[in-house]
């Protein structure tokens, strides 16, 4: 996984997680992910929920939606619906 991480290449890294199959991947798997350009593709914030999810995970998972959520807030100078389903996923896992 290390040197899949290293190469760069996206699409083998989320391939090798599903594959694979081990909490420890899933986490690199994500944390790798959310190093990319995550805020403008959607495919890439839903590998991150889910190997956050496979791994059981929940306070990365959290600081995530954390981070969705201040992203959201950011983009439309508002608190709006999507930016508050983004922190109740946060306290949902908390909970």
């Amino acid at each position: 996984m290390r040197a899949l991480l290293k190469s760069g290449d996206t699409e083998k890294i989320v391939f090798y997680a599903n594959a694979c199959r081990e909490k420890e991947v899933y986490v690199m798997a994500a944390n790798y992910l959310q190093a990319l350009n995550w805020t403008t593709n959607t495919d890439i914030v839903k590998n991150i929920v889910a190997f956050y999810k496979k791994a059981n995970a929940l306070e990365p998972l959290a600081n995530f939606y954390v981070a969705c959520s201040q992203v959201c807030i950011c983009r439309r100078h508002s608190v709006g619906c999507v930016c508050l389903d983004q922190l109740q996923h946060c306290i949902n896992c908390y909970s």
